[in-house]
């Protein structure tokens, strides 16, 4: 009888513990810096939004999961994945999830002044939907004439990465981009 109660209790405590770590269905923020993409509490095997290849704007507020710093003019591009190591990374592909992603932007990129979209800045997923061997990159391009935001972020946009496959199918990771214009 005390075994099967401490097998039980074993068991529930194992299934609290699985459950407060996975993100099954609903949407995800993740809060940021400049330097990382990941949730304040990460635990490996889950997967979290991860970036590689983009130098980090030296000051990113902590409601953007990466922010850009760009040129008026020029185009940017960064390529993204979904992490399942700690510290995130997207370096080998044992780090990366084994599944297909759905890539999107959910929002048109925003003019913070005015809270409405910009025509100056423009957002774009390549390829939509990747594979662990076919990272996907966020290609941003701006006008010559999008004006400086004297290093703060002046314009956002929100994107999310839906899991087609694997263990954590239909989940969705939720981030924002913050943009700094110099």
């Amino acid at each position: 009888m005390r075994s099967t109660l401490l097998g039980a209790s074993v068991a529930l405590a194992a299934s609290l513990l699985l459950a407060a770590c996975s993100n099954s269905g609903g949407g995800q923020a993740i809060p940021g810096s400049g330097a990382q993409a990941a949730p304040m509490s990460y635990h490996t095997g889950v997967p979290v939004l991860a970036f590689k290849g983009i130098s980090p704007a030296t000051s990113c507020p902590s409601e953007y999961t990466a922010c850009y710093e760009i040129t008026p003019g020029t185009a940017f591009s960064d390529t993204w994945c979904i992490s399942i190591v700690s510290p995130p990374s997207c370096n080998a592909p044992s780090d990366i999830y084994d599944g297909k992603v759905a890539w999107k932007d959910t929002t048109d990129v925003i003019d913070i002044a005015t809270g409405n979209p910009t025509k100056d800045i423009k957002s774009k997923w390549k390829p939509a939907v990747s594979d662990q061997s076919t990272d996907a990159s966020n290609n941003v391009t701006s006008k010559s004439s999008t004006p400086s935001t004297g290093g703060a972020v002046g314009y956002y946009f929100d994107f999310s990465a839906t899991l087609k496959t694997g263990s954590y199918k239909g989940d969705v990771l939720d981030g924002a981009v913050g943009i700094i214009v110099e």
